[in-house]
């Protein structure tokens, strides 16, 4: 099972990965309860370096962690335009861009249209 969380703000300031994973371990003995729980935190604020690289260059969540920081913002246009462009997911997404607002709803069409 994962839970993952996109933030649009840091939450681990000392941690330079814009990705972090956790599991879930007992408080004391610092046991791992389950290998099948992993909690995942995509930090959008911390995307700059990724920015200087070439759409080519990309992950695949490194292309979605772009279009959801920067899909409504005009100076990156051009480089979620690009990722519009590869055969992923994220063009199906980008169609729905005109829409997007950071409201439940509109993310869950999202998704399923993806």
């Amino acid at each position: 099972t994962y839970q993952v969380t996109f933030c649009s703000y840091t939450i681990f300031p000392n941690q330079t990965e814009y990705v972090n994973s956790f599991s879930m371990r007992h408080d004391k003995n610092n046991e791992l309860l389950s290998d099948a729980i992993q909690i995942v935190y995509v930090e959008l604020s911390k995307l700059h370096e990724i920015m200087k690289k070439s759409v080519y260059d990309m992950t695949d969540l490194e292309k979605w962690a772009i279009f959801f920081q920067y899909a409504n913002e005009p100076t990156y246009r051009d480089t979620v335009n690009a990722n519009q462009g590869l055969k992923t997911s994220v063009p199906k997404a980008a169609a729905m861009r005109p829409k997007i607002c950071r409201s439940r709803p509109v993310m869950e069409r999202i998704v399923e249209a993806v």
